[in-house]
């Protein structure tokens, strides 16, 4: 589901904002919106999804490290941060100019060209 799709438009944003409206409590809310952000990406590509996931959780993890070790835990969730970005969006860039086809290669640009289409 694409952000210009009549699902989207018609059916999930008025719900989302709907439910948002009438959820009270702040973390309630927090909760709904990161569970409907997870649906929208589950509509995309549940790779995509659990991607986020495990980002999520390896984030919140180097966040809870960075209370003790600060610079260590911030600078290894920045290294990792920028490396998944350049492999999602550089990778078929890369391996298309430098002819790099393994087949590990070839399945992780596809996974990362074709996210939510």
């Amino acid at each position: 589901m694409s952000f210009d799709s009549p699902t989207f438009l018609f059916f999930f944003l008025p719900l989302l904002l709907i439910l948002e409206a009438v959820i009270r409590p702040v973390r309630a809310k927090n909760v709904f919106l990161c569970a409907a952000g997870l649906v929208f990406y589950a509509f995309g590509e549940l790779w995509a999804m659990a991607l986020l996931v495990i980002s999520a959780l390896v984030n919140w993890l180097l966040g809870l490290l960075a209370r003790r070790r600060g610079r260590l835990a911030v600078v290894l969730a920045a290294v990792l941060n920028l490396g998944l970005l350049a492999v999602c969006k550089y990778l078929g860039f890369f391996g298309e100019g430098l002819a790099l086809t393994p087949l590990e290669f070839a399945i992780l640009w596809y996974l990362c060209e074709h996210r939510g289409q």
